[in-house]
């Protein structure tokens, strides 16, 4: 049913400084212009830079290079409290209803599939996509969302690829029984002995212990992931 990684979700605490951060760490020359742009009306940024293999979605309470009188005072206050980082995984697919009823009957109960619209903030460019959320309670530290979408992007042939996500666990075993047993994933051999990855399209998940990670802590994205970002693949450590 899930069949790409679509995103991940980045809280940072303002677009433009974030991109910065994203051109400088790709050896970019030009400025990095996000794919897709919009605000809500509670000054909510949200800016997708679309690769080969995934995407990486800037969520941020401010952005200065488009308009800094619109910010949210709400999320900058969850900003300054959490710390910018990786925040969610989304999962991609083109069955939503199949991958709902798959994630219901393993026991994740999923929240109810939503319908949703946003214009992009200067262009008017319209996207549309549905999508449910498996509660934090069964994931671990997880946040994880499942897409499908009523068009799928365009991602330049030119544009740098996605190699992995990496998602750091406590517990190997109950991390295979959330990915393998209750989302379905099919997984296949890793370079690394305590590492399961699991190809999705042109990216994979790889699922690992760090040595200094105890079997009580929660699972993960973790945020020093962009400064391992090179040459042409970022690949996301967790």
């Amino acid at each position: 049913m899930l069949n790409s990684i679509d995103h991940v979700v980045y809280l940072c605490r303002d677009i433009a400084e974030t991109a910065e951060e994203l051109q400088q760490l790709l050896g970019v020359q030009s400025p990095m212009n996000p794919d897709w742009l919009t605000v809500d009306d509670d000054g909510i940024w949200t800016a997708e830079f679309r690769f080969r293999g995934g995407a990486i979605e800037l969520i941020a309470p401010a952005h200065s290079g488009a308009d800094p009188a619109r910010t949210c005072p709400g999320l900058l206050s969850k900003v300054e409290s959490s710390g910018p980082g990786f925040k969610s995984l989304v999962f991609g697919t083109a069955d939503l209803e199949g991958a709902h009823a798959q994630m219901s009957a393993a026991g994740l109960e999923p929240d109810g599939i939503s319908s949703s619209e946003a214009q992009h903030f200067a262009t008017g460019e319209r996207r549309a996509w549905r999508r449910f959320r498996c509660p934090d309670r069964h994931l671990h530290g997880l946040k994880l969302f499942v897409i499908e979408r009523a068009e799928v992007p365009h991602v330049s042939p030119e544009a740098p690829a996605l190699a992995s996500v990496e998602l750091s666990t406590g517990d190997p075993q109950r991390a295979h029984e959330l990915f393998a047993g209750k989302l379905g994933l099919v997984g296949s051999a890793s370079a690394e002995p305590t590492a399961m990855r699991f190809p999705l399209g042109l990216l994979d998940l790889i699922v690992g212990q760090p040595a200094a990670q105890g079997n009580d802590e929660p699972d993960r994205i973790d945020s020093a992931s962009l400064t391992r970002a090179s040459g042409e693949t970022v690949t996301f450590k967790a």
